[in-house]
């Protein structure tokens, strides 16, 4: 093309051709006369105006796509052209058009050498391309989301077809499309992670945030998507110009240098390419999270639970090392883990081989080496290719367990197979022990849950768990995509498979509402979107980031989803029934990190994995009164007698009978030397008689469980006392939970007279556990008739009420309630009154 100096004159601008909308309105149309600065040449060139409108929704650059247009220029040329409007460039229906000039003629210098100025993303900025606010909206994409990106119905509407006006400081497309081909630079750049996928044929690619106002931010730096906010204030960087590389190991929360470049949409995506690739400047550390705090002690009121999806996890597999690593020590070795991911025995070879045998062994065999336990493995086999995903490789969901702490209740000699659907028998119990749900055809071509009822080894409290690996959710279209709300790919069938393992569940809890139930898994789907609505709402599960606290932003298991923007996102997830939810606590549940954080060599899957602890066996029927979180409380009055008589203890014990209360144990005389450390002369001190009836009233007590000290005190509290329960510091139960209430809270219940309950617990494999308790009462109404007295463990951990049978003669010399699962490791499923004197 010749090349001539010209004189500046202006037949149309570049906002002109922009227009404040997705499409131009010169769109296949031809104009001459534009004149503009080239700051861009790669594959296309880029031109910005020379006079800016100061509309901020129409962009002051704009795309020369022509090859041998930049051969002769440079960027810092003033250049003006005739040319044609092209707006519909869509390789695929699902991206939105884009508008560029094709065709560039009579082209003329204007001058040469130019400065050229990157606009700053994340300030205000003028004068360069007029006023604009150059911070991205932070929570919505699109005016035709109304108002949530994962809105149900999706697929409603089309850009292209309403060609709404752009609104750039409240949707996060309308922003970058208001930018479109410009030259911008951004600072501070913050890593999401390591590189993500998209639908470029170049990918993958790196997402970053710079420093601009952000939502979801977590504590490790990312952006979790949140509810109706999936961070449209996210950039991915494509290809550099010059043909260097972006960084491949980045890292959660990682520093990169400065990056300038243009803005473009490319295959449904907004990129940002740099003129060339930034670098690590720091990361953050520690580069692991610290192992899990929670752990099994081996006994059914302190079991730890994990959920894990491998992806594609087979024989020979190279990740096993890790994959043991995490579970082993990061993991602490849980009793039972639900695994989703899981190949037959000869991995993706389409063989005919169904059984994942040699994958579930070896990986039970690699444990035991590096644990030293035995960890046993359950799954059941699906058809040959019927179950969807790789062909030839069978995925499926497995437990892992350690057989020592829990095994299958009453499993079935011929337990259920790929042609037999579970179902809810009278008890409940299972028709298949493990067995699968399923429903065609709304699991048809998918993984199927995998259900189980287990019982723990102990003292044999049941449980049932339903492993979930529901239809996967690959994002056919972007959040950037044409189509809005943007296509959630096959909701509809993961709506059908949360009516049907809802409905399973709820089958359970209908026959008792105390059954334990676990549900966890690859849900592939978000908590707040239409599935895992139904899903809840349908089985009355409770979610346990919920239950336990975990802030929205730190409620991450992955973070290289396309459809998430390379945020961090959950779509692995843990459900619990109320008969467990009830008593979770801030401690009982966590997201291990292990995978989300590191650079792409260092993990084991695009998954984190999660893990619980809480009591199971202790679910059972009780005719204790109980309130708010109450986990299981028990209250124990000795009358009047017993005080009058302490002196005579034997007498007492002959005027009491169990009955069947305590089923197994011997004669009340043969169990009654248990001794105690407390003042004998103390009208208040548990003396041996108390503890006898005490023992028989909770019932089915291990013989192995004795406690050797016991204190009640009873009054109000002075300094003397106060050194007495300072080691109220050092509380800890068995999963290592710190008191949930603050000294200002005991010194302002101290103030008032109360009786206080101080056990000091020994157990032989136990740890020495201090449990307190107070009861709110007066002196003068401590001897007054009451139907019931209200109180808290100072733990935080229980509310309960006490009642008092009616005609019970007052005031109790003892009565006291303390949390049983710290205590007991057990109750009688059929609790008795208190026994009355014969």
């Amino acid at each position: 093309m010749g090349l001539v100096l010209a004189r500046c004159a202006f037949a149309v601008t570049v906002a002109e051709i922009r227009g404040n909308r997705y499409l131009s309105p010169f769109r296949e149309s031809s104009f001459t006369n534009l004149t503009g600065l080239i700051t861009f040449i790669g594959f296309w060139t880029s031109i910005r105006s020379l006079e800016p409108d100061d509309d901020e929704s129409t962009s002051e650059s704009i795309g020369i796509l022509s090859a041998p247009f930049g051969f002769d220029l440079a960027v810092g040329d003033i250049v003006t052209i005739d040319g044609n409007v092209w707006g519909n460039d869509r390789p695929w229906m699902v991206f939105l058009p884009s508008t560029q000039i094709t065709s560039p003629r009579n082209v003329r210098i204007v001058s040469r050498g130019n400065p050229v100025e990157p606009i700053a993303l994340g300030a205000s900025t003028s004068g360069i391309i007029g006023n604009k606010d150059m911070r991205p909206p932070t929570e919505q994409y699109n005016k035709l989301d109304n108002g949530d990106v994962f809105g149900v119905p999706n697929n409603i509407a089309s850009v292209s077809e309403i060609n709404p006006q752009l609104q750039p400081r409240k949707y996060g497309m309308d922003f970058f499309q208001s930018l479109s081909a410009e030259l911008v630079t951004i600072t501070n750049v913050t890593a999401l992670g390591r590189q993500a996928k998209d639908h470029s044929n170049t990918g993958p690619h790196l997402w970053v945030y710079s420093n601009w106002p952000v939502t979801g931010r977590n504590a490790r730096g990312g952006l979790t998507v949140t509810k109706g906010d999936a961070n449209p204030e996210t950039l991915i960087l494509f290809d550099p110009v010059d043909r260097t590389r972006n960084p491949n190991i980045t890292k959660l929360g990682d520093s990169l240098t400065d990056v300038t470049g243009v803005i473009e949409y490319e295959f449904g995506l907004y990129y940002i390419r740099p003129s060339t690739a930034p670098s690590i400047k720091s990361s953050r550390s520690p580069s692991l999270p610290s192992p899990s705090a929670i752990k099994s002690n081996g006994r059914c009121n302190a079991l730890s639970i994990a959920d894990y999806n491998f992806e594609d996890f087979a024989p020979g597999d190279s990740r096993i090392a890790l994959i043991v690593n995490h579970t082993a020590i990061y993991l602490g070795a849980p009793s039972l883990i639900f695994l989703q991911g899981v190949q037959d025995s000869s991995g993706p070879a389409d063989d005919g081989t169904v059984d994942a045998n040699l994958t579930l062994s070896n990986l039970t065999q690699a444990l035991q080496e590096r644990t030293g336990i035995p960890y046993d493995f359950i799954d059941v086999d699906p058809v040959d290719n019927a179950d969807g995903f790789e062909y030839g490789s069978n995925i499926r969901s497995a437990y892992i367990f350690n057989p020592l702490e829990v095994r299958l209740h009453n499993p079935n000699p011929d337990p259920g197979n790929s042609s037999l659907a579970n179902s809810v028998l009278p008890g409940p119990s299972l028709r298949f022990n493990p067995g699968r749900i399923d429903a065609p055809p709304v699991f048809d071509g998918c993984r199927k849950p995998l259900v189980a009822h287990w019982e723990t080894i102990d003292l044999k409290g049941t449980f049932f768990t339903v492993n979930v690996q529901w239809k996967h959710k690959d994002a056919l279209t972007t959040l950037d995509s044409d189509y809005r709300p943007p296509t959630n790919p096959w909701i509809d069938d993961r709506n059908a498979q949360a009516n049907e393992t809802g409905s399973f569940i709820a089958q359970i809890l209908a026959q008792d509402k105390n059954a334990a139930v676990i549900a966890a898994g690859d849900f592939n789907e978000y908590a707040f979107v239409e599935p895992m609505k139904r899903f809840a709402q349908i089985s009355k599960l409770q979610n346990m980031d919920v239950l336990s606290g975990i802030p929205e932003v730190e409620r991450y298991t992955s973070t290289s989803g396309s459809f998430a923007y390379g945020s961090q996102d959950q779509l692995t997830h843990m459900f619990v029934s109320p008969s467990i939810a009830r008593f979770v606590g801030k401690e009982d549940f966590e997201h291990v990190h292990v995978n989300t954080w590191p650079a792409k060599g260092d993990i084991a899957s695009d998954y984190d994995p999660s893990i619980a602890s809480w009591g199971i066996g202790f679910f059972e029927r009780s005719n204790v009164t109980v309130s708010d979180r109450l986990f299981l409380v028990s209250a124990l009055w000795v009358l009047d007698d017993i005080y009058h008589n302490h002196n005579n203890q034997s007498e007492i014990v002959r005027n009491y009978k169990f009955g069947d209360s305590a089923p197994g144990y011997p004669p009340l005389l043969n169990i009654s030397a248990v001794g105690w450390g407390l003042d004998p002369e103390s009208p208040y001190a548990f003396n041996n008689a108390a503890m006898v009836l005490f023992i028989g009233y909770l019932g089915q007590v291990s013989r192995a469980h004795r406690w050797e000290t016991f204190g009640c005190y009873f009054g109000v509290p002075d300094e003397h006392f106060h050194d007495r329960v300072k080691n109220l510091r050092k509380v800890r139960d068995m999963k290592g939970a710190k008191p949930k209430v603050t000294w200002t809270e005991i010194d302002r219940v101290w103030q008032q007279p109360c009786i206080l309950v101080l056990a000091p617990l020994y157990d032989r494999n136990v740890p020495s556990i201090l449990t307190a308790v107070y009861i709110h009462t007066t002196m003068e109404t401590l001897h007054e008739a009451r139907d019931s007295i209200t109180g808290v463990c100072l733990c935080g951990a229980v509310r309960y009420t006490i009642d008092f049978p009616a005609g019970s003669v007052w005031p109790p010399s003892i009565y006291m309630c303390f949390l049983q699962i710290t205590i007991t490791k057990a109750l009688s499923p059929r609790l008795k009154p208190f026994p009355s004197p014969v």
